[in-house]
């Protein structure tokens, strides 16, 4: 069995355990960020939005939103995921259409 080394209420393994987790959930986020920053035009934005919101379907899904000390479960999460969808996804369609309609 594994010796679990304590530092204060928190125990390493947990919060090695609980990075990883936030890492794989935030992983469409660094993709978005990536996307955008390798194509800096609209249309790069607004993909790097879209993929960057599936972090929140992730979140949604889940119904948990790790971090490396605390995570976050139940209905707060999903209400993070939601605003997480509409910001990223909203921004991506405001974008489209500010350069389709030259706003």
């Amino acid at each position: 069995m594994k010796k679990q080394y304590k530092f204060g209420r928190f125990s390493w393994t947990k919060v090695r355990e609980n990075l990883r987790q936030e890492a794989l959930y935030m992983l469409p986020t660094f993709v978005g960020f990536v996307i955008m920053v390798l194509f800096p035009t609209i249309w790069g934005f607004a993909v790097g939005a879209i993929v960057a919101g599936f972090t929140g379907i992730i979140v949604i899904r889940h119904r948990k939103a790790p971090s490396a000390f605390a995570t976050i479960k139940g209905t707060p999460a999903v209400i993070m995921g939601i605003l997480i969808v509409i910001i990223t996804w909203g921004g991506a369609l405001l974008s489209v259409l500010a350069y389709l309609f030259h706003w």
